[in-house]
């Protein structure tokens, strides 16, 4: 049984490989898994502002909260879902019956929070979902994978499956010590080229350089690995008052530092590789605001 499991989910990993390297071909999809190698850097906080202002920017977004037992995404925006991950796996509904609504119009996957049963259903809950997105992929621009924190196989798992990574650090020497672990396990499983690196809570833009850097050079000396450098969030008293909230950053002051930041990591995803075509129109529609917001 658990050979025939295994051979499925091999079998769904190739077949979505497959429709990834389509999607990037006609620069349709890029499903980006953000991961950090501890908890309580706001991984998820800045996910959910990525979603709203990548959808601001006319993309279409599935935001899926891969943290499958201790989902919060829901809780992030305030919203109780009608079903939950367990009605998937059970068969009761399609992952698209599952989806709610995220604030400015993006998709939301949610995850459960405290069901043992999803718990023990480790390798089924990975099978399900890979296969109904397997259906959902093409009709989105961007698939965010809000991953669970650390070195878990549920993490890397999910990571492997992406097209890119998005690793989530602070400039606390605990937090960019353990995302060098996360890359050093990200590479020791693939020889993968495509890992970027965002700073988050950064005091100054030079910080936040020196923080990767850091990383960088390890990564390079010992893993032989060349991170990218995805930007900087600004530490910002309003991300806080943003999450008691329950309102994602980047809609409660879009002029704030960290919305400025935010608004520039959006602006380079949605016009590097695969969306050159869109380039010019993003530009066009939203270059007067961005400058707006980062002259204020």
């Amino acid at each position: 049984m658990a050979t025939d499991q295994a051979a499925k989910l091999r079998d769904i990993a190739n077949r979505l490989k497959t429709n990834r390297k389509l999607a990037r071909k006609t620069g349709k999809t890029r499903r980006i898994a953000i991961s950090s190698g501890k908890g309580g850097v706001g991984k998820s906080s800045f996910t959910l502002s990525l979603a709203v202002a990548l959808t601001r920017l006319k993309r279409k977004v599935l935001l899926i909260d891969a943290d499958i037992n201790l989902g919060n995404i829901d809780i992030l925006i305030g919203k109780t879902p009608e079903y939950m991950l367990r009605d998937v796996i059970e068969g009761r509904i399609n992952l698209k019956e599952l989806l709610i609504e995220g604030p400015g119009g993006f998709s939301i996957m949610p995850a459960s929070s405290g069901d043992v049963d999803i718990l023990r259903k480790h390798n089924e809950v990975k099978y399900t979902i890979e296969k109904e997105l397997e259906q959902l992929e093409l009709n989105y621009d961007f698939i965010l994978v809000d991953t669970g924190a650390g070195i878990g196989d549920e993490v890397i798992d999910f990571a492997l499956n992406s097209d890119e990574v998005v690793v989530v650090t602070t400039t606390e020497p605990t937090a960019f010590t353990d995302a060098y672990a996360l890359i050093k396990v990200l590479t020791s499983r693939s020889s993968r080229q495509d890992i970027s690196v965002m700073v988050n809570m950064i005091n100054s833009v030079q910080e936040g350089e020196e923080i990767f850097n850091k990383i960088k050079m390890v990564a390079n000396h010992f893993l032989q690995t060349d991170v990218k450098y995805l930007g900087g969030i600004a530490r910002d008293a309003g991300v806080p008052k943003a999450i008691i909230n329950q309102t994602p950053f980047f809609l409660m002051n879009e002029k704030s530092p960290a919305s400025k930041n935010l608004w520039g990591i959006a602006l380079k995803l949605a016009t590097s590789s695969g969306f050159s075509g869109k380039k010019a129109q993003i530009n066009k529609e939203n270059g007067s605001l961005f400058k707006n917001m980062i002259d204020k």
